[in-house]
């Protein structure tokens, strides 16, 4: 009788466990549709009225300051709160996250702010699980549901629920996966993609052509890893000059409206200037450019490293894996053919292995690589990353983010 009553229990707990992680996914799938569709229509909208709307960039920033200075709550923190709240220091996540960084990116979107969007959707989802953990009134639950949550806010924005699980439990310490996480992880991305995907978003996929054998013989090898030592070295660049950078402007500009105002506006005359929008927002042309067919530039990767950084120091809410894949892409793309590799080849492996050593992650990066790119190469695509982030001597563009021993 008494075993009875211990799987009776342990089957409702899952149930329940089950259920709530479901109306986290759901719930974060749906939000994130609402962003990601609406961020595509004004990034749209802006490449097409690009002279009008551009030079509206440091007002905007002025605006995205006002609103977090006087309703934020600390929600400005991003995801520095959401580290801090899933380590417990004693820091909560507001539920006014959502709807700020929502607009803010928006906002910052208009005028051509060059940030991303990933962010964004993982706080979303950590709100929604912080918010449901709550209600169990369980510590390691409602750390969990904040995992969970992250799993589908990244799912519901990508819509690679397989990625978005490695991303949630590996990111929070590098080198250590959260396993207890795990179920609820999947449970939430898959219902997150899910529903984001009968609301309208789409995802992204660039199938890579036949690129002749890939056997792993030494001097390919070799190749390879030249090439991941690069992107590495191109990830940790984006790193340390985005901490450099948000470190000294604080010092240069301590007014944070002089500060998003003034870069806001040397930021929209070069955005203008600097093949007229190229480097501004989601940066479509460069990705139809790389995978598509185009004009693509030696120095298009540096450029957008150099905008993204300036825009998310200056204080312009968005994400980071987003510009990382366009740098990586377009980088991979041009160093790529230097080793005598295909630059479609090469632009597939910088997508994920400059995401990798910037984020301090490995299995989110071989994962999202393979559902873009399609699966043939994964052993390329892991062989690289895997390289990739050995070499980034642990260092992340997450501030609070922990490393485990690796060694």
């Amino acid at each position: 009788m008494r075993t009875f009553h211990i799987w009776r229990y342990r089957i409702l707990s899952a149930l329940k466990i089950g259920a709530l992680s479901c109306a986290v996914g759901v719930c974060s799938g749906a939000v994130c549709a609402v962003f990601g569709r609406g961020l595509l229509l004004i990034n749209n909208f802006r490449d097409a009225h690009q002279i009008f709307l551009i030079p509206l960039l440091p007002l905007l920033g002025l605006c995205i300051v006002f609103v977090y200075d006087k309703w934020g709550g600390g929600a400005e923190e991003g995801m520095n709160l959401v580290f801090a709240a899933e380590f417990d220091d004693g820091r909560t996540i507001p539920f006014r996250m959502v709807p700020l960084s929502v607009g803010a990116t928006w906002l910052g979107h208009v005028g051509g702010a060059s940030v991303g969007r990933e962010g964004v959707a993982c706080q979303i989802g950590a709100v929604i699980g912080y918010t449901v953990g709550k209600l169990v009134k369980n510590k390691r639950l409602a750390q969990t549901f904040i995992i969970a949550g992250m799993a589908g806010g990244f799912a519901g924005l990508f819509r690679t629920p397989f990625a978005a699980v490695c991303f949630a439990l590996e990111v929070m310490i590098a080198g250590r996966l959260f396993y207890y996480a795990l179920l609820p992880a999947i449970i939430a991305a898959g219902s997150a993609s899910a529903v984001s995907g009968l609301l309208g978003l789409t995802h992204e996929y660039f199938p890579l052509p036949d690129v002749g054998e890939a056997a792993f013989t030494l001097p390919f090898v070799a190749k390879l890893t030249a090439l991941a030592l690069l992107f590495c070295a191109a990830g940790q660049l984006f790193a340390h000059l985005l901490k450099y950078c948000h470190e000294r402007f604080q010092v240069w500009l301590p007014n944070k409206y002089k500060r998003i105002f003034i870069l806001g506006a040397v930021l929209s005359a070069l955005l203008l200037v600097v093949h007229k929008g190229r480097y501004a927002g989601l940066s479509f042309s460069i990705t139809d450019a790389v995978f598509e067919g185009g004009n693509v530039f030696m120095y298009d990767w540096i450029l957008k490293l150099l905008f993204t950084v300036v825009c998310l120091s200056a204080g312009f809410q968005g994400g980071e894996l987003t510009p990382l894949f366009i740098i990586g892409s377009a980088f991979g793309y041009v160093a790529a053919p230097l080793f005598g590799l295909p630059p479609l080849l090469g632009a597939a492996l910088g997508h994920g292995a400059v995401f990798g050593s910037a984020t301090n992650t490995l299995l989110a990066p071989i994962a999202i690589t393979g559902a873009v790119f399609g699966f043939q190469y994964m052993p390329l695509f892991a062989f690289v990353c895997a390289v990739a982030f050995y070499c980034n001597g642990n260092h992340s563009i997450y501030r609070l983010q922990r490393a485990a021993t690796r060694w």
